[in-house]
């Protein structure tokens, strides 16, 4: 359990199971709803609802993530009930942040750096630590305060969860935090 600075609440995290899907999917969908749609790219809130039309490649894409030991969910909960959760990736020359995902109502209280010091101390300084988000998202300038920078790597061929149903495609950043440095 982690205390918040922000609010005086319990942070608790704990392994996503099967069971918890459905509110992994609602998060999520949240969560894009008020990030990604974005007037200056021409993305839509209705382009980006489409994609929550089918849950079924989603609802997938997690069973199978939960039973890979090189994947790790975890819920992140507050008050009782699920706020977020973190979807890591063991790699082999680096550690991936998949999702990151807080409720809106939750975000800007210091929940979200309370999963980041989780994250960074589940991975470790080790190796470097990567994630993929939008060239747009806010979350960009949060991510640089706990060392992640922008690079030049590309996003990995054959990942399309950028791509929107309409074709239409969100322009991420990949940013990496090095290894072994310490904030």
């Amino acid at each position: 359990m982690i205390n918040s600075e922000k609010e005086q609440a319990t942070i608790g995290f704990r392994k996503a199971t099967e069971k918890d899907i459905p509110s992994i999917l609602e998060i999520e969908k949240e969560s894009w709803m008020s990030v990604y749609p974005n007037e200056e790219e021409g993305i839509t809130k209705q382009e980006v609802g489409e994609r929550f039309v089918d849950n079924t490649s989603s609802t997938e894409f997690l069973r199978d993530s939960l039973q890979d030991t090189h994947n790790l969910i975890y819920l992140i909960e507050k008050d009782g009930g699920i706020v977020g959760y973190v979807h890591l990736l063991v790699e082999t020359d680096y550690n991936d942040i998949v999702q990151i995902y807080l409720s809106p109502k939750h975000q800007r209280k210091g929940i979200g750096s309370a999963a980041m010091e989780y994250i960074l101390k589940t991975f470790g300084d080790s190796k470097p630590i990567r994630l993929q988000v939008a060239r747009y998202n806010p979350a960009v300038q949060f991510y640089e305060k706990y060392g992640f920078l922008k690079t030049e790597i590309p996003q990995p061929q054959g990942e399309n969860w950028n791509i929107l149903p309409s074709g239409k495609v969100i322009p991420i950043v990949v940013m990496e935090r090095p290894a072994n440095i310490s904030l």
